[in-house]
């Protein structure tokens, strides 16, 4: 996976380009994966919402898929809180955002699945959006459950592991641990390893 930073030659608008190697995705077995996470971006896009990132097309050559997405130039969360010392209205500024977008989310019938500080990006404004929907499932209710274990470790909620079934709730687990993390500038529990699952 690679991302290049690429301008609009009549607008100037400047766009991020998520580039895959078929190869890879080939090897890995990742081809639906990839079109469903492309139908998702396209719902999410369609919603028009400021705190979910937007899609504007996408290409493919001989070699590779790409992806053409909104350009957020803050970087993601995780970096930003390492450089920056958050106070408590901040914290409640950026998690209203992803509350809003959560909310939108759930509303297009998407769970994310894989909600993380990694996954929340600023725009040039100071807004976070929610971003990578890799994990995603989507034509999913509110009173929908499903037992796929995915997500990032630190942030799976106990349902997950206990491989209860579960549903939207765990998104607002996820936003509970980010929020903790925003806050105490730690993880709510030591020695984690994080890692991406999903079997």
């Amino acid at each position: 996976l690679q991302v290049f930073l690429a301008e609009h030659k009549n607008t100037e608008v400047l766009y991020a380009i998520k580039a895959l190697k078929k190869e890879h995705v080939l090897e890995k077995g990742n081809l639906d994966s990839v079109f469903h996470e492309k139908e998702i971006l396209q719902t999410v896009s369609s919603s028009n919402h400021p705190f979910l990132v937007s899609l504007h097309g996408t290409f493919q050559t001989a070699s590779h898929l790409f992806y053409v997405m909104e350009y957020l130039p803050g970087g993601d969360m995780f970096d930003f809180i390492r450089s920056v010392e958050l106070e408590e209205p901040d914290v409640m500024f950026y998690t209203a955002c992803v509350v809003l977008g959560l909310e939108a989310l759930h509303q297009l019938g998407i769970v994310h699945r894989d909600l993380k500080l990694e996954n929340l990006l600023l725009d040039r404004d100071g807004y976070l959006k929610i971003v990578d929907f890799g994990l995603s499932k989507d034509r999913f209710g509110y009173s929908d459950r499903t037992n796929t274990v995915c997500g990032t470790r630190t942030y799976m909620a106990p349902e997950i592991y206990l491989k209860l079934g579960y549903g939207m709730a765990t998104d607002w687990w996820a936003l509970g641990i980010t929020v903790y993390i925003m806050l105490l500038y730690e993880l709510h529990m030591r020695d984690v390893v994080q890692y991406r699952a999903c079997t």
